[in-house]
């Protein structure tokens, strides 16, 4: 059997609450910023970062005859979005009735409803 004499080591545990929070440390910024941390087999990466979806609505939609009775809206109370927004693109719409707005991104107080 092999031993290890680990008596060379410090035995003050303030020591050793040093060294723990500063390999915290370490540990947090390495995925903060992205670079994540490898040691060994044990690896810690920061998830891949969601791209935004497209949002598309009625996109080359053929309707003859359509009667919506309020808006076609792509995001309703949005702030200033990073998604590409399509709505009704390539539609063919005959004899169409749309009581309401067409708009990719309506934002609180766009609406054209004056009250």
């Amino acid at each position: 059997m092999f031993a290890i004499d680990l008596s060379f080591l410090p035995k003050d545990p303030t020591f050793w609450i040093i060294v723990a929070v500063c390999l915290t440390i370490v540990v947090v910024l390495a995925i903060i910023f992205g670079r994540g941390l490898k040691i060994g087999s044990l690896s810690l990466d920061r998830a891949p970062e969601k791209k935004p979806t497209d949002i598309v609505v009625g996109k080359d939609m053929e309707a003859k005859g359509l009667k919506v009775g309020g808006g076609v809206t792509g995001i309703r109370g949005a702030q200033a979005s990073d998604r590409n927004v399509d709505v009704l693109g390539g539609a063919k719409l005959t004899d169409a009735e749309i009581h309401g707005d067409i708009t990719g991104v309506e934002q609180q107080g766009d609406s054209g409803d004056k009250k």
